[in-house]
Parts: structure tokens; sequence; C-alpha cells
């Protein structure tokens, strides 16, 4: 069959006679791309839908999973809350003493338990049906803090008790391999693992007429001082910047007996290896560093006439400023204070827990402005623990009182709170 057609450019209306159409042809060529596009459509339908997390949190008995969707901004709007039927029991043997911890992979996780008159350290794997159980290699109790994992997830940090201090080891996930320290560690001061390298700083210095000092443990067994030239005595409670090149640490000149009740100083920083140290704020009783999101801030908590402050400095500035209340959580529980003290996923929010007259509170500071967001915790004292825990998007943070009550606040919505199943330290799947 001739396909006739009418040329544009000619001036008369003259027919001219084509060779046949190639349908086959074109159709084939155009198949391939035209499944590429459906491919890329499915996968980008499925990177919009809500993502499942998993929520661990305590129950009554045991640990607890919990599956839940952090996009369901309609179901949420319309005052549904976390289905309690898509919880599920992972241990109802085993009694669970301490706050489930998440592997930044989010495959993994560990928790503390009660086994046989002692604590035991719980870790539970993807896919396997009973938990593994680490028993202390001391012979005394064995626990993990919300600290206790390198960035990368291959290394795991045990904290061990035996009868007069305690001790730190190193856990490599890849080898199952254990390399501990006989190094007494400061119960005053958090840990800090080096972001490249798997390298983990600590504060040893266990009892009273010992003198705090900074050392870096290497998986390897190797065990390195961190020994800034600053002039200073005592070095504490040092934590690296996001990036690894720099610490951040509390200093003073000498060790006295106030701050072996609470161990603070002036607020220092240097390079890595030690060089460079430039000492940031001078005065006042100051713990517990932290740095911010970008490493251009340093985070510490002060006290002052028995309350206690959450202040920053920008690194450069001679001032320090107050951002909000802080919390005696952060050095009575050094080994957990990402549960009083983190950046959303996305970086643009802070949430931290506070104290107020005797009342705890969860405050987010919206890092590009001055006001913060406060979410106070009724009927919670400062006897008990508040915990906070980002989810992955970023737009709400899981709060819970140890009284059982927990919430989910939305930071940048305006959604009500969702009120979570009865529980204890819930922690969101990174």
């Amino acid at each position: 069959m001739e396909h006739k057609q009418w040329w544009p450019e000619t001036l008369r209306n003259e027919v001219r006679t084509l060779e046949p159409f190639p349908r086959r042809m074109v159709l084939a060529g155009l198949l391939p791309g035209a499944i590429g596009l459906v491919a890329v459509g499915i996968a980008l339908l499925l990177l919009m839908l809500p993502k499942r997390q998993q929520i661990l949190y305590w129950s009554d008995t045991a640990l607890q999973q919990t599956t839940a969707g952090d996009n369901l901004t309609s179901s949420l709007a319309a005052g549904s809350t976390l289905e309690r039927p898509a919880s599920r029991l992972l241990t109802d043997q085993l009694t669970v003493v301490g706050a489930p911890v998440w592997r930044p992979t989010g495959q993994d996780w560990v928790t503390t338990v009660w086994d046989e008159d002692q604590t035991k350290v719980a870790l539970y794997r993807r896919g396997a049906e009973q938990p593994t159980l680490i028993s202390s290699s001391v012979g005394g109790g064995i626990a993990v803090g919300a600290d206790s994992w390198s960035p990368s997830g291959s290394h795991l940090a045990l904290i061990e008790r035996d009868p007069t201090q305690l001790l730190i080891t190193l856990l490599n996930m890849e080898t199952n391999s254990a390399t501990p320290f006989d190094i007494p560690l400061n119960t005053h001061a958090g840990i800090s693992w080096e972001p490249t390298r798997s390298a983990l700083l600590v504060t040893t210095g266990a009892t009273f007429d010992v003198t705090p000092t900074l050392k870096l443990l290497s998986p390897s067994g190797n065990v390195g001082n961190y020994e800034p030239d600053d002039g200073m005595r005592m070095r504490a409670d040092g934590v690296f910047s996001p990036n690894g090149e720099r610490v951040a640490y509390i200093a003073s000149e000498n060790y006295s007996v106030a701050q072996q009740i609470l161990l603070h100083g002036q607020l220092w920083i240097a390079d890595a290896d030690g060089s460079n140290p430039q000492a940031l704020v001078t005065a006042g009783m100051n713990f517990a560093p932290q740095w911010s999101a970008d490493g251009t801030t340093v985070y510490f908590t002060r006290q002052s006439a028995g309350q206690y402050e959450l202040r920053r400095i920008a690194i450069g500035d001679d001032q320090n400023e107050r951002v909000g209340s802080s919390t005696l959580l952060m050095q009575s529980h050094p080994f957990d204070r990402h549960l009083w003290f983190a950046f959303a996923p996305n970086e643009a929010y802070l949430a931290h827990v506070g104290q107020d007259n005797g009342q705890l509170n969860v405050s987010v500071v919206p890092m590009d402005a001055d006001e913060e967001i406060s979410f106070p915790q009724r009927n919670c004292n400062t006897n008990q623990i508040v915990t906070l825990s980002w989810a992955s998007t970023s737009r709400g943070v899981l709060i819970n009182c140890a009284n059982g009550n927990t919430r989910l606040v939305w930071v940048n919505d305006s959604l009500p709170a969702v009120r979570f199943p009865t529980g204890l330290y819930p922690v969101w799947q990174p």
C-alpha cells in the first residue's frame, strides 16, 4: 500500500509517492527505551512511598519491635496512632536492663540484659532467631551504651566492670574477635570514636587519686596518649569533630576534690594529632563537649548555682552563648549521651534534654533560627530519665520518660503528637 503525504516545502499541492512506513523497525528501536522509562518510574515511585522503619523499645517484660511509617501524614493528621498490633516480641526470657542500640547500618542491634544473675550484652543479628549473648571477660558485669558503635558499625565498645573499676573491650564485628584493654575508665567522661579509622578516645582515671588523662585505643590493641602541649595537668572528656580532624576536650591546671565529684574545667580544642591547642572557654564549670554536625561549633554543659545550661561557642569566636537548659545526665550517664543530645539526620535541628525546676524537658533548636521549640514532659522529674530518638527523615522525635510515657512530636509540621505504646527507651532505626 502506498502512503501519500503533502510536503510543505512546495508551493503547489503536489502528491508524492513514499516508501512504506517501517513500523516494526521503529517499534523495535523504541521498545528498550520504553522499558527503561518504566523501570525508572517504578524506582521513583518506590522511593516516594512511606519508609517502613523499625522502632525498638522495652515492653513490660522484654524487648519489643514495632514497625511504623514515618511519612503517614494523612493518617497522623486524622489522629491515628502507631498500631500496637504491628509490634512483635523479640525475647520473652531475657530481662532487658539497658537501652537498645541500633548498628549504624540499621541491620543489627545490641542491648544490655540480665541473665544468670549478671548483666550481659545481647547481640541481635538480622535473620537470627536468637540473640548472641556476650559475657564479661573479667567475671563482672558488661554493658553497651548509646555511643558504643563505631560510625561505620565495624566495631563495638563493650563496657565491663570488675569488682573495683570499669574496663573496655573492642569487638570486631567482621571477625568476631575481641580486644580487651586493662585501662580503668573514668565514670564521668564519655567515649568518642575517630570517624575514619575506628580508634576510640577514652578518659582514664577511675579513682580519686589518679588524674584523668586521654588515651586513644586501637582495635589492634595499641594504646596511645593524647597530650596536646597546652600546659594543662588534667585532660578529659575528649570528642572528635565530625571529620576527625580536631578534638574538643576539658582541661585544667589542677585536679581538685570538686572535680572528682563533677568532672569539669576549661574547654579546649586541638588537632587530632595533638598539635595547635587552643582554649575556647576558660571560665565556668564546663563539661560534656559535643561538636555541631558541621564541625564549626562546640556545645557544652555548664553547671552554675545548681543549674545546668547548654552553651555553645563557634570556632574563632571569643564569646560563648546560652542555648537552653541541659542536664546532669550528660555526666552521670556519659556513655549514652546520644540519648540526651542529638542532631537530626538532615543536620537542620538539634534536640536536647534539659531540666528546669526539678522537671525534665526536651527542646529542639533549628540551626537557622535562634528560638528553640520546647516539649515539656508531664510528671517526669529529675529522678527519672528522658530519652530522645530522631526519625531518619528528620521530621519527628520520639520522646520517652521513664514513667512509660512516649510520644512522637513533629518539628516542622503542624501535626498533633502521636502517642506510642507504653514502653521505655524507644530508638528509631537509622
